[in-house]
């Protein structure tokens, strides 16, 4: 699902259903040749599936580093590996060191949108 538009014009997505909903005006929703209602939708949404919000709703109290390792904790990774990755990520997107130790209200909003990206 994607939504295109210029930048900073309100994009929505071209489909209603949210990541890993079971089906589309009554028709059957298939992902990899597997019906959506066959499989573990849980595991689809925290493996597979991503949405950034227009509010990109990172966790005030948790830094940029601490708020992308808390998913990779949630699929069980060891600390000092999601710290490795989650500093890897946030590079990738750009984002400096500094930033890693930064809470949400320190960041502009363009480096909160590549937190949530990461």
């Amino acid at each position: 699902m994607r939504s295109w538009g210029n930048r900073g014009a309100a994009r929505a997505p071209s489909s209603p259903c949210s990541p890993g909903s079971t089906s589309l005006a009554g028709e059957q929703s298939m992902w990899r040749g597997e019906p959506l209602s066959d499989m573990d939708r849980d595991a689809y949404r925290l493996n597979r599936a991503a949405v950034v919000y227009q509010a990109f709703h990172l966790f005030p109290l948790l830094t940029a580093q601490e708020n992308v390792m808390l998913p990779l904790e949630f699929k069980k990774m060891h600390k000092k590996e999601a710290v490795r990755q989650a500093k890897r990520l946030l590079q990738r997107v750009g984002l400096e060191s500094r930033v890693c130790r930064q809470f949400p209200k320190m960041m502009s909003g363009g480096e909160q949108q590549r937190v949530a990206i990461a």
